[in-house]
Parts: C-alpha cells; sequence; structure tokens
C-alpha cells in the first residue's frame, strides 16, 4: 500500500514538472528567458492551478474524505450576555469515528455582544453538533444539540425557555431544515407521552404506535443523513415505546443503502489524543457549570434561590417581600405532595403578610403543573419550575440536593436555612414559634 502511494506521489510531481517546463516554452518562448510581467502572472495562475489538482490527486490516493464548511450567525438574547464568556461548537468527527469527539470551533463573547461568527468543517453528511457557553447560556447535551446538513448557511438563536434557564435555540437559514424536521418529530413524541399519561391501555398502545410512525417517517423520508439518523437513534433510546428488533434492523439496511458513506457505521475506532483531549474539556466546561449551582444546605446556610416563574420571568427568593419563605419542590403526579397542600394553605392564610410559599415544580409538562395549581387551589403561592424539558430535576434542583419530594427548606429574613423538610402539623408548629 505504501509503495503504490509513493509510485502515485512520484509521478504526479513527475507530471508537475514536465507541465511546467511545457508552459514555461509556451509562454516564454525558452525557459531561460527573462519574462514579461503578463506572462509571469499566466505562469503563476497556471503553477496554482496545477498544484491544485496535484494535491487533490493525492488526497484521492490516500483515501482522505471531502470536508465542507458550515458557517453559523450567533444571535444570543441579551438574558445572557451580562458578562464575557466562551461559546463552543463540539460533536464528533463522524467521517473519522462514531469516537471521535472534537471543538470545532469557538468564540469570545465580550459583555453585552450578542452577535458572532462561527463555523464547522464536517463531512458529507452533515451531523449532529451541540453549542455550549461557559457561563451562560445551553451547556447540556440536551438542550444544546442540533443538526445541520454540508455547506449550512444558518443563525442560531438563543432565547430565554421558561423550562430551562439555559434557554433554548432555534435555527433559521440554509441547512435549518434538517433540525426543525427532528425537533418537530421529537415535539410529536412528547405530546403522545403526555397524552397517555391519564390515557386507557388501548388509547396508549395508540399513542405509542403513532410516536413510532412520526420516527420512521422522519427516517425514510428525509433527505438529510443526519435527521434520518438521529430518528433512527430515537426509536432506539428514545421514550418512543418498544420497537421490533427486525423494524429496526430493517431500517439500519434502509438507510446503509440510502446514506453508504455514512462513517458512524461499522466498528467504533478508539479515540485519538486529539479527541480525549476536546473530551476532556468538554466534560470539564459541563462540570464547571454544573458546580456553580451546588449548594450548601445545612441550617444556617444563604440559599440563593432563582427560578422561572409562571410568566417566564426570574423569580429571586432574595427579592421577595415577607420575612420568611418556604421553598416547597412538589408536582402535579406526587401523591405525598398533595397530602401537604392543606398545610401549607393553612400556614399562608395564617401568617400570609409574613410567610409567602415559594413553589418549585418537577413536572415536566407545563400544562399538567397549571392544571394542578387550579386543582389545589395555590394560585396564591408563588409557582416557578424547577424540570428539565426532558423531566428531569434541572440543575438548579439538582444543587440543592434535592432526591425526593416532598422536600423544602424554609428561610429566615436573610435567606437562611432555619428548619428542612417540615411535615403536616410540624409546619405549623415551627412556625408558630418562629413568629411569635
Amino acid at each position: 500500500m505504501q509503495n503504490a502511494i509513493y509510485l502515485q506521489v512520484e509521478c504526479i510531481f513527475s507530471f508537475l514538472q514536465i507541465m511546467n517546463r511545457e508552459y514555461q516554452i509556451a509562454v516564454l518562448g525558452h525557459p531561460g528567458l527573462k519574462p514579461e510581467k503578463r506572462s509571469m502572472s499566466l505562469l503563476r495562475k497556471v503553477w496554482v492551478v496545477l498544484w491544485g489538482v496535484g494535491f487533490g490527486a493525492l488526497c484521492a490516493s490516500c483515501g482522505s474524505p471531502r470536508l465542507y464548511t458550515s458557517r453559523i450567525t450567533l444571535d444570543v438574547d441579551s438574558a445572557f450576555t451580562n458578562e464575557g464568556q466562551w461559546a463552543y461548537v463540539s460533536g464528533y468527527k463522524s467521517w473519522i469515528s462514531g469516537n471521535e469527539s472534537a471543538l470545532f470551533d469557538s468564540v469570545w463573547l465580550k459583555p453585552g455582544q450578542t452577535r458572532a461568527k462561527m463555523k464547522i468543517r464536517h463531512g458529507s453528511d452533515g451531523g449532529t453538533f451541540n453549542l455550549l457557553f461557559s457561563k451562560k447560556g445551553p451547556y447540556h447535551f440536551a438542550q444544546s444539540r442540533f443538526l445541520l446538513p454540508p455547506k449550512s448557511r444558518v443563525t442560531i438563536k438563543v432565547t430565554p425557555n421558561l423550562q430551562n434557564e439555559e434557554g433554548e435555540l432555534y435555527l433559521f437559514g440554509k441547512g435549518s431544515r434538517a433540525d426543525a424536521e427532528d425537533r418537530q418529530m421529537r415535539r410529536f413524541v412528547a405530546s403522545m407521552l403526555e397524552q397517555s399519561l391519564d390515557a386507557s391501555a388501548e388509547d396508549r398502545r395508540r399513542y405509542t404506535e403513532q410516536s413510532v410512525d412520526s420516527c420512521i417517517q422522519v427516517v425514510r423520508n428525509s433527505k438529510y443523513a443526519c435527521s434520518a439518523f438521529s430518528a433512527c437513534y430515537f426509536l432506539k433510546n428514545g421514550p418512543v415505546g418498544i420497537v421490533r428488533q427486525d423494524t429496526l434492523d430493517e431500517l439500519d439496511r434502509f438507510l446503509k443503502a440510502k446514506f453508504p458513506e455514512y462513517r458512524l457505521f461499522g466498528k467504533i475506532k478508539p479515540a485519538t489524543m486529539a479527541a480525549k483531549r476536546d473530551g476532556m474539556r468538554i466534560q470539564q466546561l459541563i462540570q464547571s457549570r454544573s458546580d456553580r449551582l451546588v449548594q450548601d444546605t445545612a441550617v444556617g446556610s444563604k440559599l440563593d434561590v432563582f427560578f422561572f416563574g409562571l410568566d417566564g420571568q426570574m423569580i429571586s427568593a432574595d427579592k421577595l417581600p415577607q420575612e420568611y419563605v418556604l421553598v416547597d419542590f412538589w408536582a402535579s403526579w406526587c401523591k405525598p405532595c398533595q397530602k401537604e397542600v392543606p398545610y401549607l394553605r393553612a400556614v399562608q392564610e395564617k401568617y400570609g403578610d409574613r410567610l409567602a410559599i415559594y413553589a418549585v415544580t418537577i413536572d415536566r409538562f407545563p400544562s399538567r403543573w397549571k392544571a394542578a395549581i387550579e386543582r389545589d387551589s395555590t394560585q396564591s403561592f408563588i409557582h416557578a419550575m424547577g424540570a428539565s424539558s426532558d423531566g428531569f430535576p434541572n440543575d438548579r434542583v439538582k444543587g440543592l440536593g434535592i432526591r425526593s419530594i416532598p422536600a423544602n427548606f424554609l428561610l429566615d429574613k436573610d435567606r437562611r436555612i432555619v428548619a428542612k423538610n417540615l411535615r403536616g402539623e410540624e409546619l405549623m408548629q415551627v412556625l408558630d414559634s418562629l413568629m411569635n
């Protein structure tokens, strides 16, 4: 193999030397003659073309894949730009292996800067990428992912989101259709999942079939490899439902035939040292963002409570006028939480002018959260969202050490913890002792 490559290289350079001499004779009359300015310009252009042809042939002989450039314009909401930070585009070099992590580009955003340019060099099938911010904005893979086919020219708008303070990505422009297909499919599956929660067994089966069908339609009909493979992966690993193995195998065969150059097929190669370094940097960035939200929850500790409210605005417990704040974690589906509601209403009725109940839900679906507020008649509480769009507690909840619900913290006027996990009559007893 090496001898064949060396022979091809030798032939290419011999060809270049011969062609160079022939053009010197043709343009200048003789290699030794002094060239005119115009002739030298022409010769220089010919030489550049020849070198390009030769280098392209050399790359082809070595089996190097053709790479494409996609360009990104960032449009970041001002909610994320009050301090300077780095923005990164990460992903995998799928033309090498599905195990080759990479940081494709980075840009420094100055305080107040909302727009910036980035680019990605990637393979012929595009891919799934992540837009990560070092201080404010998306940093988890679920919230920061987006799809791009080759030669895309997109604007990525980063906006606040009720269910996640990291924000949400919206893509516009050439190539954004692949990402739109993927997001539409995932939203449809989430809506089917929400409807199935209180449905009969027959309806749940129907909702599952509709979810599976929506994914299969994207696999079979999308003209974008990145979108089709994302849908297939979602079928295998997402909350779609149980899919027969022979169906998955048939879809794999279909995709291999439709997109034969997709390099994620086949054996995963060991990651290179560069990929390991980039993978480590990505994990360190994610961990550092998560660590910033970890708080000491021992009695006597100061607690910073920030969550998005019903109106989409961030609510700080420090800004509340009441002397005491009860930060309560609950969910619409939590039966023990519902048993605590009468006690919460009772203490607020008794000490409403001095006590605020700051209720943080772990509900995945905002519609169910809002319906539960009506059901429990807790409109007088301060309500906030503590769940990510994937249904898990967000990092602020995790940073407070919440592992199960119901759970609560009672904060004094300095927003220090005076008691934790008060239940039933104990809640009234503790408040009576403090207020009196």
